[in-house]
């Protein structure tokens, strides 16, 4: 699972800063890693009827690195770039339970409001979303199906198999669905099915991935709430 907001580019928040930013940060993160950054995304709406347009990403120039914070039990990492502010959860290598929507959200605020106190500390300017996102990822396993790719339909009642005369292989599933807020378009829902294998066992398996991508109602930073759900962003 993880939560992210972009932002306007912070020309100023360059690698050093960010090792700076760690500081306050060492209690709940043992060690940080340098990371290509994320480019920027946008969900884009317009064009003729009847055409889909898919996320744009941008990029520009080089940017500075992305700094990924590892939790001191693992299963937690913050992501941190000129652009963008994410938390993670993942299952491995600490096994531990998922921790549930509520408590990473409010994980993720704290950590935000970390990060502006720092940002206004150095002056190196204030967090203005452009797009926010929720995302889970679920590994689903079929035991004791060894060609679990070839069983989608197993899966999901969204797909059948169609007899095309050839050894069948694995299949992929994806949906995309319009998001509105007072009757504008303002992000989409993904869902995704697609083969593959957990890291831990080697197991196959499909993975479900639900992405929801909004553009926030203002400029201003959002104050994460107990009500800021996938549908309010």
């Amino acid at each position: 699972m993880r939560l992210s907001i972009q932002f306007a580019t912070l020309p100023a928040l360059r690698t050093p800063h960010i090792g700076l930013l760690w500081a306050g940060l060492r209690e709940r993160y043992r060690q940080a890693a340098e990371a290509p950054p994320f480019p920027a995304t946008f969900e884009m709406f317009g064009g003729p009827a009847g055409m889909t347009i898919p996320p744009i990403h941008f990029q520009f120039g080089a940017p500075a690195l992305r700094i990924v914070f590892e939790g001191v039990e693992g299963d937690i990492l913050l992501h941190v770039q000129q652009d963008r502010l994410m938390l993670n959860w993942r299952r491995y290598p600490s096994g531990s339970p998922y921790p549930g929507y509520a408590a990473m959200r409010e994980r993720f605020a704290a950590e935000i409001r970390l990060v502006e106190e720092f940002l206004a500390a150095e002056g190196l300017g204030a967090i203005k979303p452009n797009q926010c996102e929720v995302a889970y990822v679920n590994a689903l396993l079929l035991r004791g199906d060894a060609e679990v790719h070839q069983h989608l339909d197993s899966v999901t009642p969204g797909w059948r198999p169609v007899d095309a005369g050839l050894p069948f292989e694995a299949a992929t599933l994806e949906n995309r669905y319009v998001i509105s807020t007072g009757g504008e378009q303002t992000g989409r829902l993904y869902t995704s099915f697609s083969p593959a294998v957990l890291t831990a066992t080697g197991e196959a398996n499909y993975q479900l991935e639900i992405v929801a991508r909004c553009r926030p109602e203002g400029r201003a930073l959002l104050r994460l709430s107990p009500h800021w759900t996938a549908r309010t962003i």
